[in-house]
């Protein structure tokens, strides 16, 4: 399944921000990029696991 737009370009920045700075992960220095990517999943995360509840409770009105 994919993910939302936003979280793609989340993962784009911190991507990036790990190539343009040698041994970025290793001092952190993407900190603000790989928490924003995490926040952004786990929205993701509730929305598709709310969206998988809502569903299965219509399957048993039916």
């Amino acid at each position: 399944m994919p993910h939302y737009e936003e979280c793609n370009e989340l993962y784009k920045e911190l991507s990036n921000c790990i190539k343009s700075v040698y041994m970025a992960k290793l001092l952190d220095r993407c900190h603000d990029q790989e928490q924003a990517l995490l926040r952004c999943m786990k929205k993701e995360y509730i929305k598709r696991k709310r969206e998988s509840r809502l569903a299965t409770l219509e399957g048993r009105i039916c």
